[in-house]
């Protein structure tokens, strides 16, 4: 099961990236550990990708990471023709192969155009406060709704657009990766960047060892106010 999440954090101005590092090969029907959350090389944005990988797409994914492609224009212009145009040749030229589309979420640190962004199949770019790609999506949108529910019942703000720090981000991040892969992150390998205006940091690393819990409460506390001033 594939899922890349993000969510925006506009009040602390941070971006949460999430995914599980599972992938299947199309031809091999085999799961093996994937990366899928890069950051361009010049550290002004990251981006996560979902659906079929090739040399094709490893291609663009490249060029992409090395700053080939200009990110702002193509959010300015709501459009991401290099996508569409992958994903075209992808489908091929009798019926169309759906399980071969690629799907990307780009995060833009500073700048006019910081935010959050869902890169769709046939080249339209978003906007967006939350977004998530990949097989797992509908579970990520179970979980999603299900807390909307607990939240209006319980009084609390909006989930989608006024999540209020960090800390939660991550946690709903992490818990909604969890509901989509139905097992232990821990297991399957966990991909986790926060992006904001100071820089990016991909915590990756910190939690791919044993004790997953424990470390990703020590990657919360990093972004809790507490955490900030004690860094100061």
């Amino acid at each position: 099961m594939t899922t890349v999440l993000g969510i925006h954090v506009p009040r602390e101005n941070r971006i949460v990236l999430a995914s599980d590092r599972q992938g299947t090969f199309l031809d091999a029907h085999e799961k093996m550990p994937a990366q899928k959350i890069y950051v361009s090389k010049n550290k002004a944005y990251a981006f996560g990708v979902s659906g079929h990988i090739d040399q094709k797409s490893l291609g663009l994914m490249e060029k992409l990471a090395n700053g080939q492609i200009d990110v702002n224009n193509l959010v300015a212009g709501k459009r991401f023709n290099e996508l569409r145009d992958l994903n075209i040749d992808q489908m091929g030229d009798r019926d169309p192969e759906l399980k071969k589309l690629t799907n990307m979420l780009l995060a833009i640190r500073k700048g006019d155009n910081k935010g959050l962004y869902s890169c769709l199949p046939m080249g339209a770019v978003d906007s967006m406060f939350t977004t998530f790609v990949g097989s797992g999506s509908k579970f990520v949108e179970e979980y999603f709704k299900a807390k909307r529910i607990v939240g209006f019942v319980e009084g609390r703000p909006s989930l989608i657009q006024e999540t209020t720090t960090t800390v939660e981000a991550i946690e709903l991040a992490t818990n909604g990766i969890l509901y989509a892969t139905h097992r232990d992150l821990y297991s399957t390998g966990f991909d986790l960047v926060v992006i904001s205006s100071s820089g990016i940091e991909n915590h990756t690393m910190e939690l791919s060892d044993k004790g997953f819990n424990r470390r990703l409460k020590g990657v919360q506390r990093k972004y809790s106010p507490k955490g900030n001033s004690k860094r100061k």
